[in-house]
């Protein structure tokens, strides 16, 4: 199955975007799109302004272009196509899309050794910074209750998991490591990564101290050297551990040269802040603090893996400096979102390259 999955990517890109269209057009008839829509269309269509006679034709546009335009039913209203034109919207890099080019130009084989976090963490300990451990079900108890012993604290998050889904932070001082153990090997996801903490610095934990808020920075492996394009920020809600966009987090869009928030805040509900909504800090116009040196870290970082053409990594400032908290193959969603501009182009121009 994976020779076949490893084949399909390596065919052109048209041929790809036929077999896709072909999938996403199965998917409607099958009706295992319509609950996509409806979830879509019940968060959107007040804030759109949608009336009960456009319904049909704005379901139907969403529907074409699910098909047609590789177009997530959520995309298509973040990204604003209800008032874009056809030839605009061809421009917007979608999910699926994102995901063509990068398994074409760099591998299935690439995207395995991004999600597996264990995996990943061992390729890179030395930018993390900090301890971590493997726990799944052939892992002995003795190796939990030694890790607790030097971080009774700590974060738990399915090692082959994403957008922040089932993570938390779990106190030993509160718990048994028994039950603790017990509680992981039996719960769905069975395969954990478990982090010392990171203790960010006051300036970023500023924004929201009960997550750590992170920067991507995307890089590309490129003919003419390693290349910076569309970095971003995240931040948490009050109460919330993670800061993803999946999971309710706000992003803000950088500027990669100066590090300067250039954007207001947006969330992938359609909602926008020119502050934080909890800490009352202002986005547009933040400064990243030690900008420069996290992008040489980016650069060094994804020298240390020469055959990805592609990485978004996310970094999180310490006491002691910027620290690697995570890479995979980023979604282009957020930065097209809170910048309101197309990256498509020069996202295939990059990887390409």
């Amino acid at each position: 199955m994976k020779n076949i999955v490893e084949f399909l990517y390596k065919l052109p890109i048209p041929i790809q975007r036929f077999l896709h269209r072909i999938k996403n057009l199965q998917d409607v008839i099958k009706g295992r799109t319509e609950k996509q829509i409806e979830a879509a269309m019940l968060l959107f269509a007040d804030k759109y302004n949608i009336s009960e006679d456009e319904l049909k034709r704005v379901k139907t546009d969403m529907t074409y272009y699910y098909v047609f335009g590789l177009t997530k039913p959520i995309e298509y209203f973040l990204l604003d196509f209800k008032s874009k034109s056809r030839k605009q919207r061809v421009q917007y890099m979608t999910d699926i899309e994102k995901d063509m080019y990068c398994h074409k130009y760099d591998g299935h084989r690439r995207l395995e050794a991004l999600m597996d976090k264990w995996q990943f963490f061992s390729l890179m300990s030395k930018y993390y910074k900090r301890d971590a451990m493997l726990l799944d079900k052939d892992t002995p108890i003795d190796d939990l209750k030694h890790f607790a012993e030097k971080h009774p604290k700590f974060i738990a998050k399915p090692n082959k998991g994403s957008f922040g889904a089932n993570t938390s932070i779990i106190d030993t001082s509160n718990s048994t490591i028994p039950s603790v153990y017990n509680h992981l090997i039996k719960a769905e996801c069975h395969s954990w990564i478990l982090e010392e903490l990171i203790t960010q610095t006051d300036v970023m934990a500023a924004f929201n101290p009960d997550s750590v808020n992170s920067i991507r920075i995307p890089t590309f492996r490129t003919n003419d050297g390693i290349k910076i394009f569309g970095c971003f920020m995240r931040s948490g809600r009050k109460g919330s551990v993670v800061d993803n966009a999946g999971a309710g987090g706000i992003f803000m869009k950088i500027d990669d040269e100066t590090g300067i928030i250039s954007s207001d805040g947006y969330t992938e509900k359609g909602e926008s802040y020119t502050m934080h909504p909890d800490s009352k800090i202002q986005f547009k116009g933040f400064q990243i603090p030690q900008w420069n040196e996290l992008k040489n870290l980016a650069i060094q970082c994804h020298h240390e893996l020469p055959h990805h053409k592609y990485i978004g990594w996310d970094f999180v400032l310490t006491k002691d400096g910027w620290v690697l908290m995570e890479g995979n193959w980023g979604q282009y969603l957020c930065q097209q979102v809170s910048s309101k501009e197309p990256m498509k182009n020069k996202f295939i121009q990059l990887i390409k390259n």
